[in-house]
């Protein structure tokens, strides 16, 4: 998956969990947590099919703190 290869080759994420991967014939649902080297936190989800991609980042702060969606 290239979500996946993005995340390991990231120079600025310091680890990451995968929270859910549910693949499926033709596409795949996947959500990370990926710690940041400022030790923020991005979370990612990502749903892909034949059809359609969705996907959506939500970036928050060691507390919390919503930084950007």
């Amino acid at each position: 998956m290239e979500i996946i290869k993005c995340v390991e080759k990231s120079g600025i994420i310091k680890s990451y969990d995968i929270l859910v991967l549910e693949t499926f014939e033709g596409g795949f649902y996947i959500k990370i947590r990926a710690l940041l080297t400022d030790n923020t936190e991005l979370h990612i989800r990502e749903y892909s099919d034949i059809d359609e991609r969705n996907y959506s980042y939500h970036w928050q702060d060691s507390t919390g703190r919503l930084l950007m969606r």
